[in-house]
């Protein structure tokens, strides 16, 4: 894993380093004045399908760059995201934000925080009930959260999420909701702990409730403060749609009431985006204007007044973009500002940051660049002034260029973002250019405020996916709680890297009352939890660790019928995602049809014991799962647990005193050979004092079983008269094999020096064999599968395993 990056340049050093980079990025002729700036160039790589919808957050040492994609998680649209290095560019491998894949999963947003890593935030869900989701990624490049539900409000739909890190490293999350104000769509905040803890409640940011206050953007002022911009209908007139904003403290107390921020109350308001300035402490709010109307300038001082002049009217076919300056406390600094100066046509959309003593602002124009839609620019000074003119930020003009962003370093540069049509099986792409202030000198390094150049991948180990549980839908049930509890079951695992340290199984009571209690072993260890789930169904509880960090537990308990829990354990280190699901059976009331006894082999590898693991497995009425078995290297297991609504079965064994796991869901399905199946992982650490393997291994094994009936008297246990052993492995000189017949009463006979016993009760056999290339007997054991009609098992010879593969005479 990698650790935050600590930089040793001197400043003499990254002066020279962003020397050379000023000298590598031309002047755009006649445009920026003095900013520079480089070409396009692709940000993610060419990747397959559409990436559209880009955001970005940097620091002068780098940042993470998010979008939504149409292939991640193969259900629609996913999160995706990079690591960005000091030059803008990726750095290591993408991974995906978004945990929970049903449905979509769209509009991201990321800052970063202060100690390293960052948030994400994203709406996702059933189209109509969709709610907002963060994840919290740590400086050493670990997820510390699952997919957090921000709102405690789950009724109708959450969705337009933004986000911001405030002065004291909180996080505030701000987002539309329908119908919790009492009217349509209102607009609600959350603040959290960097560690993806929420700060006391959710609030509401807009004062006036009708009809709609939607699609807010937040910033951060440097006083500690937060801003928030939002569109409002109806609120000063019959027919207005304007842009108000409001200022509040960090603890999310509003400083003053919402003002106005547009002038005009005839022309229709959209897209509002909003950037704090380090250097005067102010901020620039940007939106998007349909112009068709005259635009009536106010004239009143105070909050929302005009300071400097502005042309009283602009007649224009359509919508333009315009931009407003703020002091800290919200007093206007400029009136209205045309950022745009080419008005024919539509332009749109604008994304507008601080950069160095100036604002950029980008936006979306339709035909400008000759072909469809276009990236366009504007620098705007803070006496409201245009910078230079008007220009083209994308290159590349065949096709569609649209969904503009910009990221700055609140200092000498910034990345403007964007979506390109590349066409082919590439659809759209990411594409990026990034501007610098010319003569600008370098800031030092604040090592402490430094996102992480690293990935949230663990390579080396094997993955494993979570099963997709059944859901009933998004809408809470009314009596949630009395409804969820009951106990829960299941796994903990980095599925991008699963580690004897990391994995586990949890147990989790539930009461009707909110409560939990239960039990999480991982690494080892058991550790008992409990608390109170909050209105949401989402809790955390911090677990003290003898001689180590401690842990966090996150749970998120379905509160829409769906019988599971999801969440995580994180130490901040590393981040393991958690899944369990209740035990909906019962032997009387809701008894399960996969009651019965089965038998399991679980094969071998060569990178390890190369024998069949076997064992038994009872399914009782009400689900109940109780396993006992002989792994391949001789090691006996047993396990105690329940079946889920869906048919999965939580397999987790604590092997070698903590030293070692096996781990992985087995599915019980009715397939043509088998009644069960699933992929494991078997790990054991180097080291350990033990007689078989003690370099240790790593090992992915499939577990596959059948449903075992005892055969009545005078039939077989399997269908065949005669059959053939195979052994191979455990060092033998050469593989052999041995013949036997099986009487109608499963007695076994053997050809000389094959002695072999099946135990008809458990589907099991053992027996021993005289190995004629290397001498002596061999003990043998294993376990039948009635359904495939073979039998498999495990020898040990000089402390290795070889496999036993019982199979009917061809």
């Amino acid at each position: 894993m990698n650790k935050k990056f600590m930089s040793s340049w001197t400043f003499a050093g990254k002066w020279r380093a962003a020397l050379s980079c000023l000298l590598m990025l031309p002047a755009l002729a006649g445009a920026q004045g003095d900013f520079v700036g480089g070409g396009e160039y692709s940000i993610a790589g060419q990747l397959r399908a559409d990436q559209s919808k880009p955001r970005a957050a940097i620091s002068h040492e780098g940042g993470y760059l998010v979008w939504q994609d149409n292939v991640c998680d193969r259900d629609g649209l996913g999160i995706r995201a990079v690591a960005l290095n000091a030059n803008l560019q990726k750095s290591g491998a993408m991974f995906r934000v978004n945990t929970l894949g049903q449905y979509d999963q769209e509009n991201p947003r990321v800052a970063l925080l202060r100690g390293g890593g960052a948030v994400f935030v994203w709406q996702g869900g059933r189209p109509g009930f969709q709610k907002v989701h963060a994840r919290f990624l740590s400086s050493a490049g670990s997820f510390v959260t699952g997919d957090v539900r921000v709102s405690a409000y789950t009724n109708g739909f959450q969705i337009h999420p933004d986000v911001a890190t405030l002065a004291d490293g909180s996080v505030i999350v701000v987002w539309a909701s329908l119908g919790q104000d009492g009217s349509y769509q209102g607009v609600y905040g959350q603040r959290f702990a960097s560690n993806g803890g929420r700060l006391g409640n959710e609030f509401r940011i807009n004062q006036f409730t009708s009809n709609n206050q939607r699609t807010p953007s937040v910033a951060a002022l440097t006083n500690g403060n937060f801003v928030v911009a939002w569109v409002s209908e109806l609120q000063r007139a019959s027919q207005s749609v304007d842009i108000f904003a409001r200022i509040f403290n960090s603890a999310g107390g509003a400083v003053a009431d919402e003002f106005p921020v547009n002038l005009s109350i005839s022309n229709v308001c959209a897209n509002p985006s909003v950037s704090a300035s380090i250097l005067d402490g102010g901020f620039g709010v940007a939106w998007s204007q349909d112009e068709r109307h005259t635009l009536t300038v106010g004239s009143s001082s105070g909050q929302g007044s005009q300071v400097s002049g502005v042309p009283a009217s602009r007649s224009t076919n359509s919508w333009d973009v315009l931009a407003r300056l703020y002091a800290a406390n919200g007093t206007a600094a400029t009136g209205e500002i045309p950022v745009n100066t080419t008005t024919y046509g539509d332009q749109f959309a604008p994304d507008i940051k601080s950069f160095g003593t100036r604002y950029a602002v980008v936006w979306t124009s339709l035909g400008q660049d000759g072909q469809r839609e276009g990236v366009y620019g504007q620098f705007i000074g803070a006496d409201g002034l245009h910078a230079g003119g008007e220009f083209r930020v994308n290159d590349r003009t065949i096709s569609r260029q649209l969904q503009p962003a910009l990221a700055s370093d609140n200092h000498s540069q910034v990345l403007a973002l964007w979506s390109s049509f590349v066409g082919g099986g590439f659809g759209f792409d990411i594409v990026s250019k990034r501007y610098e202030t010319a003569n600008v000198i370098p800031l030092e390094l604040i090592t402490n405020s430094l996102p992480p150049i690293s990935t949230p991948t663990t390579t080396g180990l094997p993955q494993l996916a979570f099963p997709t549980p059944d859901e009933s839908g998004d809408e809470p049930v009314p009596n949630a709680f009395t409804l969820a509890a009951g106990t829960y079951n299941g796994l903990v695992y980095d599925k991008f890297g699963v580690g004897i340290a990391t994995c586990g199984y949890v147990s989790v009571k539930t009461t009707s009352k909110a409560t939990y209690s239960g039990k999480v072993q991982i690494g080892g260890a058991t550790y008992s939890i409990k608390g109170k789930f909050d209105d949401s169904g989402w809790a955390s509880t911090v677990v003290q660790r003898r001689n180590s960090t401690p842990l966090t537990v996150y749970l998120q308990v379905d509160l829409t019928g769906g019988d599971n829990i999801r969440g995580g354990v994180s130490d901040g280190d590393f981040w393991s995602d958690l899944q369990a699901d209740r035990q909906v059976f019962n032997k009387s009331l809701n008894p399960t049809q996969l009651a019965g006894k089965y038998t399991v082999l679980i094969p071998g590898t060569t990178n390890g014991p190369a024998g069949d693991c076997f064992g038994t497995v009872t399914v009782d009425l009400s689900g109940g799962i109780r396993f006992n078995g002989t792994l391949a290297d001789g090691t006996k297991v047993t396990q105690m647990t329940t079946l889920s609504k869906d048919g999965y079965w939580p397999l987790y064994l604590n092997l070698y005193r903590g030293g070692g796991a096996l781990i992985g869901w087995v599915e019980f399905e009715n397939n043509s050979d088998s009644d069960f199946d699933g992929s494991l992982v078997w790990l054991k650490t180097g080291g350990l004092v033990t007689p078989s393997y003690p370099a240790g291994f790593t090992n992915e094994v499939e577990a596959v079983g059948s449903r075992y009936v005892a055969p009545l008297p005078g039939t077989r246990a399997l269908n065949l008269t005669d059959g053939v052993l195979s052994f191979s492995g455990g060092n033998l000189g050469a593989p052999f094999s041995a013949i036997f017949g099986l009487t109608a009463n499963n007695l076994v006979i053997g050809e000389p020096g094959l002695v072999m016993n099946i135990v008809t009760p458990q589907g099991l056999f053992k027996g021993t064999v005289n190995n004629g290339s290397s001498g002596g007997l061999l003990g043998f054991q294993g376990a039948l599968l009635q359904k495939a009609n073979r039998g498999g098992g495990f020898f040990l010879r000089n402390n290795l395993s070889g496999g036993v593969k019982l199979n009917p005479v061809p």
